[in-house]
């Protein structure tokens, strides 16, 4: 998807807000700072989405709906919601004020005063987990508690308060899920109040420790344990280290039932021991602070020593011991797989899918990621049949029949790969996916005119995919067309800047047009990138 351009300073929204500053940018969306020519210049917030997909607009409408009727010192407020030229905007209050990730990082505040802003967090969390339906925010981390001036924290960017949807076509971690302070139900959907009193733990935890807490299913995997907030700073009273670590169970029935009973718990806490007024020496870096090796066994929330891991209580002070965490499901399995995707174990990721298909997950998404899978390890005939398996279980998933179509055309079977990329065009006739897979079986079977055209048709689709760019020079270049050629993986290099192959065919075009010298700086960009590289070695002694 396409970032539009930014709003410049000075730009006058709906004839209304104006312009100050850019305050944040992603890929899904900008947040601005504005003036309201209607209420004497009053600052603002002005939140921009640049997905313009059916699902994204009921999102934001479902947010901008949903947050305008809420009203609680702890949460920033929704006056606006408008759209021009295509564009999605919501107007929320500005919050001035620092962030809690800059205070841990500066060791500005003390234990106690952390421990108030979050009763003050947890407070404005159970007036969302209030409303009917309630409202699970899904993403509390530090980034999204702003400290206001006048001392009292507020709840910011409902950006993903929403059910994550497993269907997505991806193979990295579930948009909606941040790692170290998403619980691990949230990377398969199954979130509650009880999720965002893990986050809220978790948030805790990193404020008084200054360590980011280990990623939830790596916990589940047990590639890491939760060590006690008080082994990073003994110092921290203990009622409060019971607090968050009752709070960030993996087992969702061991955790504090509603963010209100934490609240009083930690309110409880404040005078149970006293707390200390400084965050542990060292000074804080960033990044924050690894975790340590993962360590076996249970830890008491008490008196945090190990204990065995089938111990029910603790074998020092008797404390009844938290409920061993919950098996991994199918779907946990599955975000399991894409985390293991994402770091390129593509062993591991298969093993991963095939036990979560093996335990009843069928959704299109499982079928796709471990067939690319299955490809990526060169196991084409393995990906043909689940993938072939997966369009028999969902036969409009376009997606699934163009992924067969390249498992077919790697497996040197052109006329069945034809075949079934013109039934995932009948599903979705502006499948991208298709389209390059099309251009690039027509070039190699001889049909070149037809291969320029598809490159052409993807680029027209999305003209910010280098691929399209790529194909449609190689395309050229079977006809000839060196100039032509030239002028796509130029595209394709501005696209995409590190790609050695595009530098590599940038060249040869160079070559084949008689332009020795732009050829030997295409060759010299590939080595920069890839200095051991030997086909631009090799063509650098033609030149």
């Amino acid at each position: 998807m396409a970032q539009p351009q930014s709003l410049s300073p000075g730009q006058v929204i709906v004839g209304r807000y104006k312009i100050i500053k850019l305050l944040g940018q992603g890929g899904f969306g900008a947040v601005y700072l504005v003036e309201d020519a209607r209420l004497a210049g009053a600052k603002l917030a002005l939140k921009e989405s640049f997905d313009a997909s059916k699902d994204a607009s009921e999102q934001f409408e479902f947010e901008a709906v949903t947050l305008a009727r809420l009203s609680h010192p702890g949460l920033a407020r929704v006056s606006d919601r408008f759209a021009e030229h295509g564009r999605q905007f919501l107007v929320m209050d500005f919050i001035e004020g620092k962030d809690l990730t800059d205070i841990i990082l500066n060791k500005s505040a003390s234990e106690q005063q952390l421990v108030q802003w979050m009763i003050e967090v947890c407070d404005a969390v159970a007036y969302l987990h209030s409303q009917t339906p309630p409202i699970i925010h899904r993403d509390i981390k530090p980034p999204n508690i702003k400290i206001k001036p006048d001392g009292h924290a507020v709840l910011v960017d409902f950006g993903i308060a929403k059910v994550y949807d497993p269907q997505k076509r991806t193979v990295m971690a579930a948009k909606g899920a941040s790692s170290g302070f998403s619980p691990p139900e949230q990377y398969t959907g199954g979130t509650d109040a009880r999720s965002d009193v893990y986050s809220l733990g978790a948030t805790l935890y990193c404020a008084l420790t200054g360590q980011m807490p280990p990623e939830a299913l790596d916990m589940v995997e047990q590639a890491a344990a939760l060590p006690p907030p008080r082994q990073f700073n003994p110092r921290i009273n203990p009622a409060v280290e019971r607090v968050i670590l009752k709070a960030m169970s993996l087992n969702t029935l061991a955790r504090h039932p509603t963010a209100r009973e934490m609240m009083n718990e930690l309110k409880s806490s404040l005078g149970a021991g006293g707390a200390v007024p400084s965050i542990p020496q060292p000074p804080i870096q960033m990044p924050l602070q690894p975790m340590p090796p993962p360590t076996m066994g249970i830890i008491c929330p008490r008196c945090g020593r190990m204990n065995r891991p089938t111990a029910k209580f603790c074998q020092h002070d008797r404390t009844p011991l938290a409920p061993p965490a919950p098996a991994i499901n199918p779907q946990m399995r599955f975000e399991l797989g894409n985390r293991h995707f994402s770091k390129r174990n593509f062993q591991r990721a298969a093993d991963e899918y095939a036990q979560a298909l093996q335990g009843g997950f069928e959704h299109g998404a499982l079928f796709y990621n471990l067939g690319k899978t299955y490809l990526e390890l060169d196991r084409v005939r393995e990906a043909i049949q689940i993938l072939q398996r997966g369009v028999g279980k969902h036969p409009q998933d376009a997606d699934l029949y163009a992924l067969l179509g390249r498992a077919y055309f790697n497996d040197n079977q052109p006329a069945q790969a034809e075949r079934v990329l013109q039934s995932a065009l009948r599903q979705d006739s502006k499948n991208l996916e298709a389209h390059l897979i099309l251009s690039w079986l027509y070039r190699v079977t001889g049909r070149k005119n037809d291969a320029v055209q598809w490159a052409q048709k993807a680029i027209r689709i999305d003209p910010d995919i280098s691929a399209s760019h790529y194909l449609l020079g190689r395309a050229y270049q079977s006809l000839s067309k060196w100039n032509d050629a030239i002028n796509a993986f130029k595209q394709a290099v501005r696209l995409d800047p590190d790609a050695v192959s595009t530098h590599l065919q940038l060249g040869k075009s160079y070559l084949e047009a008689r332009r020795k010298r732009e050829a030997r700086a295409a060759f010299e960009k590939a080595l920069q990138i890839d200095p051991g590289n030997a086909d631009a070695k090799a063509l650098m002694r033609k030149t």
